[in-house]
């Protein structure tokens, strides 16, 4: 069987034109997974900390990881995204290319990184590492 790296997955993905049916699929939490962005999510510093609060996920809490909260500092737009697997719950977040007042520029840029980073981390989490795999995932209603 070959190997296939998850970035050849994603590319498989992308390629084959299959996002909005993997979309769905995480969406119906298929296989006890699922990803989403956390649109309503606010950041802020105080002194050596950052700060993320979400009313939609009753989430107020420090972020832990010192490159986040460099990146906080520096500017830099961030995506958080909460995943769950099972009663695990994860926070995720991804440091876009664009500073925080370029955002409203790069939108499209912006919305194509989060999908994508959406499908890698599913594709990672579930170990869909072959073709076959993805399109059972995408295209199978079982869950």
């Amino acid at each position: 069987m070959e190997k296939y790296m998850p970035r050849d997955i994603l590319e498989y993905v992308l390629d084959e034109k299959l996002e909005a049916d993997f979309l769905t699929a995480i969406m119906l939490h298929k296989q006890n997974y699922s990803i989403a962005e956390i649109a309503d999510r606010e950041l802020w510093t105080v002194d050596d900390r950052c700060y993320i609060k979400s009313s939609s996920y009753g989430i107020n809490i420090e972020v832990p990881d010192a490159e986040i909260v460099s990146a906080i500092r520096n500017r830099q737009y961030v995506s958080v995204f909460l995943s769950k697997s099972g009663e695990d719950r994860q926070l995720h977040f991804f440091v876009h290319k664009c500073m925080i007042d370029e955002k409203k520029n790069n939108e499209e840029l912006i919305a194509e990184e989060v999908v994508q980073y959406m499908l890698l981390k599913t594709i990672v989490t579930l170990r869909l590492d072959t073709p076959e795999k993805v399109k059972d995932y995408c295209l199978n209603k079982n869950a």
